[in-house]
């Protein structure tokens, strides 16, 4: 029989399952969800009201790793639903 992982991952698995259950992954996934959408509202919001006071345009530019935060944070509660 073939077996995917080993036992060492296997049981580092479970420990981050353990510590880590779906409740608190998908509360963590919308918190970051909402902080990026609100960090490129206001971004927005700001660049409408006074284009010369711009800072770079830092709200757009980080909520592009947000985005990618909050994303790979649901498909790793769907991985921790698929595990199970």
């Amino acid at each position: 029989m073939n077996r995917r992982h080993s036992p060492f991952y296997l049981t580092r698995e479970q420990r981050f399952n353990d510590k880590f259950p779906l409740g608190i992954v998908a509360v963590l996934a919308i918190i970051q969800m909402i902080t990026t959408f609100g960090i490129f509202a206001l971004e927005i919001g700001h660049i409408i009201i006074n284009i010369q006071l711009t800072n770079l345009f830092a709200g757009i530019w980080t909520s592009i790793p947000f985005t990618i935060l909050w994303i790979s944070m649901f498909a790793t509660g769907k991985s921790l639903i698929e595990n199970k």
